[in-house]
């Protein structure tokens, strides 16, 4: 067999493994970046035109017409790659990005020194505390059900009766058991009636904004799956607590919730002088993963924890819309 097509036969070979690879990549999730340009046939192709268009360029016994019929091809093949990254959608960008207060980016390491670098750019830092981690492999953070968390100082945008959006992934790997137990994902402020603002599962087993004698309720003890992701945003505005001024998204869908009691919400400010590391039980903070009752390293009966993992964590002093939310959704972890 001439050599020149056993080059051509054997780059087309290696072609279409690389090819099969990165469909395989695709249909696995590789990295968000890159998976459109991965999974894009027209670019898969158009590489693979520019690989045997060079071979056939080295190759001595290469014809005029040969390279001149693999140019022909580089060039359809880049021009259907071009006409297809044209029709792809825009790449997803975070809504309302110049609103966020805080955000704790877990799709790298977000641990620097110690702390829990915030990038919404306003430099609020959490700390982890009592074991809470961070896993590379999940991209998230993880939190032993018990004294393990985030914590950090009130954020003064959110004292008073806020208006706020939070979102957050959650994989909660187990439910309270008794009447004696919740788990607090997020809080803010202090713990006392009409002080504080947490999303929860409560003692009596469902899914809820809580402002410590007011709720809005899911009642509905599975709407958030067991070991599974799952998107959660919470949208408040001020006013007493009602359908339309406390909303609940799970998975980029508002959810139908119930008032439990009456009230409006007042965070108090944060004691001055309190510092980032671990503000006194007495005043306003911002804790995730779980709310201390007594204190950071003796709650040895904290009912307020079970074990799961938080990531993509987001603060914002606006009410995001159901478009916004849904982007958030869409966009992943």
């Amino acid at each position: 067999m001439d050599q020149k097509v056993i080059v051509i036969i054997m780059l087309l070979l290696v072609c279409c493994c690389s090819s099969s690879a990165g469909l395989a990549y695709s249909m696995m999730g590789g990295d968000d970046d890159d998976d459109k340009k991965k999974s894009s046939a027209e670019q898969i192709e158009a590489d693979e035109a520019k690989v045997i268009l060079d071979a056939l360029k080295a190759d001595p016994d290469a014809t005029a017409d040969d390279i001149a019929d693999a140019q022909a091809a580089v060039d359809a093949a880049d021009a259907a790659a071009a006409a297809a990254a044209a029709a792809a959608p825009p790449p997803l960008v975070t809504p309302k990005r110049g609103s966020l207060v805080v955000e704790y980016n877990t799709s790298t390491n977000p641990i620097e020194g110690g702390a829990v670098k915030d990038t919404s750019g306003k430099g609020l830092d959490g700390t982890l505390i009592n074991g809470a981690s961070y896993d590379a492999s999940q991209k998230a953070f993880v939190f032993d059900g018990f004294l393990g968390g985030i914590v950090r100082k009130l954020p003064q945008k959110f004292v008073g009766d806020p208006t706020l959006s939070f979102s957050m992934w959650i994989n909660q790997e187990s439910r309270s058991t008794n009447a004696f137990e919740y788990t607090a994902f997020l809080h803010l402020g202090y713990n006392a009636t009409g002080q504080r603002i947490e999303f929860r599962y409560d003692n009596e087993g469902k899914y809820c904004l809580d402002g410590f004698g007011v709720q809005m309720r899911t009642n509905n003890r599975e709407a958030l799956p067991l070991g599974k992701w799952t998107h959660v945003c919470g949208v408040l505005t001020p006013g007493a607590w009602s359908t339309s001024t406390k909303k609940l998204y799970i998975n980029g869908e508002l959810v139908t919730t119930v008032l439990r009691g009456t009230g409006t919400t007042n965070i108090p400010s944060q004691a001055p002088g309190t510092t980032t590391d671990r503000p006194p039980m007495n005043t306003s903070r911002l804790e995730l993963g779980h709310r201390t009752v007594r204190s950071y390293a003796s709650d040895t009966s904290n009912p307020t924890a079970r074990p799961g993992k938080l990531s993509s964590i987001k603060l914002y002093d606006t009410a995001l819309t159901a478009e916004d939310v849904k982007t958030l959704y869409d966009m992943g972890r």
